[in-house]
This record gives structure tokens, C-alpha cells and sequence, in this order.
């Protein structure tokens, strides 16, 4: 995590008003709430909270908290690691055009992690991540 970062996004979220809204159900707020958790942001880092907030989000739609919640199902960060529940919220992030979640099922079906391998498959998710990232 870099200071500018960081001061960013300090300067750009007022914690006490980002919770609130995340508490009423604000799926962007929630989304916000977990990245604040993973970076240690306003809030003690802590990698199982960060998990809630990006689940509850990811659970309302929202495709960077899909992605969010399927990095931590990858690799176990607040949650025990599975890789079929990462390739699940992966694949709902990509569904929505989300490039980070296209790229990562796309890495998932080049390895066969948590899917049945398809290199044709991962071949176009990987087109369509390029594609959705420009």
C-alpha cells in the first residue's frame, strides 16, 4: 500500500459515514467498508472483516466485491480457502463485465482451479478482461 493511496482515500471516504451506509445495506459502501479492512484504512486491518462487508456486497450485485470475495476464496484471506467458491464469485463478476473477475476465471480455466480445465475457454475470458479493462 503506497501513502498516496492510502491518503487518498482518506481524503475521498469519511469512515463514520461510509459505515453507516454500509450498516443500512449500501452495497457500495460495503464494498468500501472491505477494502478499507484488507488495507488497514481508517479501521484496523483485518482480513475477516474486510471478507463480510465484501460478501454482503458481492451478494447485492455489486462486481468488485464479486471479485473481492473470490480473491479472498482463492487464497484464504479471512476465509478458508475453496477454490469452487472463488471460480462462483469470479464467474458473477464476470458476468457483469468485471475485468479483474474475467481475468482471474479466466486463470482458473487455463490451471483448472476449481473448474474443469478449458483452454478455450480461458482463452476468451482472458480476450474479454483485455477488452473490458480498456
Amino acid at each position: 500500500m503506497d501513502d498516496e493511496y492510502e491518503e487518498n482515500f482518506r481524503n475521498n471516504y469519511r469512515m463514520d459515514t461510509v459505515r453507516a451506509a454500509a450498516e443500512a445495506g449500501d452495497a457500495t459502501s460495503q464494498c468500501i467498508m472491505g477494502e478499507a479492512y484488507i488495507y488497514g484504512l481508517g479501521v484496523e486491518e483485518d482480513h475477516t472483516e474486510a471478507s463480510k462487508w465484501h460478501k454482503q456486497a458481492a451478494e447485492q450485485g455489486n462486481a468488485a466485491a464479486q471479485f473481492a470475495i473470490g480473491y479472498a476464496y482463492e487464497f484464504g484471506h479471512g476465509v478458508d480457502k475453496n477454490l469452487v467458491e472463488a471460480a462462483k464469485w469470479y464467474q458473477l463478476g464476470a458476468d457483469q463485465g468485471n475485468a479483474d473477475s474475467l481475468y482471474s476465471l479466466g486463470k482458473f480455466y487455463d490451471l483448472g482451479k476449481g473448474v474443469e480445465m478449458d483452454k478455450a475457454k480461458a482463452k476468451q475470458l482472458y480476450s474479454l478482461a483485455i477488452i473490458a479493462q480498456s
